[in-house]
């Protein structure tokens, strides 16, 4: 028992290796994103405020400018900032685990996916699809032509009980710019080269 505990450590151990490796450029752009607003805050803080030196004529009178603040409202606290930062941060949190539940993907594509990515890959068709890439910072699609801005969504069983989210994903990636091609994942097992007209048809 004490063997097999120390072997479950040891794979354990290796997955969090493999998955921190694959992770690593993703980690860095996230440190470096980070630093960068961080530095961008900092010199915001830093710049001295331009006082009004603009003059209103009221009634004929020349008045004297307001106070700094006085129209604008009160200057950002420090928890409001902080609370902005703590924002900004989220996001990019956010972003860092879209990416990394894409990577999990692209380990364990279903049967259909990696049926058609098997058409798909090494420019077959002309041009270069992605597999699992996320989009518009909330959404994974299956297969991605980002130079033809062409969305391949294979769809399962489950997609059956859900066409209204599946139509608002699909307006919202029609609003970045970008056409969506949905296929049945039957359909993929049974005529792949059905599948693979309809997708050189919408290059």
């Amino acid at each position: 028992m004490r063997d097999r505990k120390a072997d479950n450590l040891i794979r354990r151990q290796l997955r969090l290796e493999q998955c921190a490796w694959a992770n690593r450029d993703v980690l860095a752009i996230t440190a470096r994103l980070l630093r960068r607003h961080r530095a961008e805050l900092r010199e915001r803080r830093t710049l001295p405020a331009t006082p009004v030196v603009a003059r209103a004529i009221h009634r004929g009178r020349v008045m004297k400018p307001a106070p700094w603040g006085a129209a604008l409202g009160p200057m950002p606290t420090q928890e409001a900032q902080s609370m902005r930062d703590r924002k900004a941060d989220n996001l990019i949190r956010k972003q860092l685990r879209l990416e990394q539940c894409a990577w999990a993907n692209r380990q364990e594509l279903t049967p259909s996916e990696a049926r058609l990515w098997s058409a798909l890959k090494a420019r077959q068709l002309g041009v270069q699809f992605r597999r699992e890439v996320p989009l518009a910072g909330r959404y994974i699609v299956d297969f991605c032509a980002p130079s033809v801005r062409l969305v391949v969504e294979v769809d399962g069983r489950c997609h059956e009980s859900r066409p209204r989210a599946d139509a608002r994903r699909d307006a919202e990636l029609r609003g970045l710019g970008y056409r969506v091609l949905r296929v049945q994942a039957e359909l993929v097992m049974r005529d792949l080269c059905a599948v693979v007209a309809l997708v050189r048809a919408a290059l």
